[in-house]
Parts: C-alpha cells; structure tokens; sequence
C-alpha cells in the first residue's frame, strides 16, 4: 500500500494537477486520459482498490467529491453531459473518472480515438494539461463564490423573516432586504476575487 501512486499524491511525494481537495477526497487531471483530455479522476484518501469497499460514510463523502467535480467541469466547458466511469484497472486505488461528452459525440471522436492515440504515444501535451487545470481551478472558484452569495442570502432572508415576526408584521418587500445582487457586490471584493486555486 505504501508504494500506491495515489497514496503518495496524497502525501505530497508526487506531483499531480490537482483541481479539487477536501478532508476525504482529492480530484486530479487525467495525465492519460481515455474519453476526454479534460478527464478528472476523483479518488478517496482511504486506500481500497474499488469503491464499494469504502465505508457508507466514506462512499457518501466521495460522491459529494464527484458532484463538486461535475459541477467544476460544467462550468469550465459546458458539456451537454458529465460521464461516470470506474472499472478499477491501473492503480489499484479506487477512483471516479469524471469526464465532459457531448451529445454529438461519437465512439471514434470519444473513448475509441483516444485509445488510438495512446496507442501511438499520441499524449496530451503537459502544457496543454496544465491550461486545463488552470480552467477548472478558476472555475471551481467560480462556484465556490456562487455557494457564498446563495448561502449569505438564503442566511438574510431568514433574519429578516425573524425579526417580522418579533415585531409582529410581514416584511416589507424590498426594503432593508439583501439581495443576491446586493450580496454578490460585497462577496465579489473577497470570495470572487482570490487567486485561482489559492486554497490547495
């Protein structure tokens, strides 16, 4: 276990474009992708070599993970769809493979040409990757900016709803009211504003 790939990224021994991290799990760009040169693998901090041996509580968190990702690649490329895989060959370290695909998409334009291009050696080239994680981390940023704004207002909305009924009377529509857009003013000179990826 101490030699797996994915093990030593998370200790830090080697290099990887990471996009995504939380207390359980981290998401990092595909260095040989399969269906998409923007293919993220999401893969738990506890070593099991498939998913299904994760602990209820583990698998939960992962898919949460998989849902950040999802909504990070939706808003970088604005895929028509975001695909699941997991078979678990390669690193027996179990991970979710998030990728874009379009509705267009056809086996040869997918899964079949990049196999094809593996074949011949054909990689992604490692500046091209790391544009890639760059347009996900500013993207993730991007959401991660959204959930302030939405939960700033959905938190007001609740504390004007408290104080009209300690006094007795509905609030008043527009008055004294935060909105989204009020929000977003006063988030976006902190939340909105930080580096890309500054938190990882």
């Amino acid at each position: 276990m101490n030699e797996c790939l994915f093990c030593r990224m998370f200790r830090g021994e080697v290099e990887s474009r990471k996009v995504y991290e939380d207390d359980d799990n981290m998401a990092i760009l595909d260095i040989n992708p399969r269906m998409h040169e923007c293919q993220v693998l999401v893969i738990p901090r506890t070593h099991v070599e498939q998913f299904y041996q994760l602990g209820d509580e583990e698998l939960a968190s992962l898919f949460r993970a998989v849902k950040e990702v999802a909504l990070i690649i939706k808003r970088a490329y604005n895929p028509d769809f975001v695909s699941l895989f997991s078979r678990g060959m390669g690193v027996p370290h179990a991970h979710i493979i998030v990728s874009p695909a379009w509705r267009n998409d056809v086996i040869l334009t997918g899964f079949m040409l990049n196999r094809i291009n593996i074949l011949f050696n054909a990689a992604v080239p490692s500046q091209t990757l790391d544009k890639i994680a760059e347009k996900l981390r500013n993207a993730r940023d991007k959401n991660e900016c959204a959930k302030v704004v939405k939960q700033r207002f959905e938190s007001n909305k609740i504390s004007q709803g408290k104080r009209a009924f300690q006094y007795g009377r509905p609030a008043v529509p527009n008055q004294g009211v935060v909105t989204p857009v009020s929000v977003a003013s006063e988030v976006e000179q902190t939340v909105c504003e930080t580096p890309p990826h500054k938190i990882l």
